[in-house]
């Protein structure tokens, strides 16, 4: 996945933003050796899924986060 492929976007409060989408292991563990398999994005579909407007209003995220 690209970086400009991780990008996503949501509206809050009739603004829209933008997100990045999933993190890689290595972001979550900057100190492990850089190899091919710790490169792949996970939780991709979790982020789309808390920045989803319904979602963001039922878990009464607040506009600033």
């Amino acid at each position: 996945m690209t970086d400009e492929e991780r990008i996503g976007t949501t509206v809050v409060n009739g603004e829209e933003r933008s997100y990045k989408r999933g993190k890689t292991v290595l972001e979550y563990t900057p100190w492990a050796p850089k190899t091919e398999s710790n490169m792949k994005v996970e939780g991709d579909f979790l982020s789309d899924y808390l920045n989803s407007p319904k979602v963001r209003k039922a878990m009464n995220i607040p506009d600033f986060v």
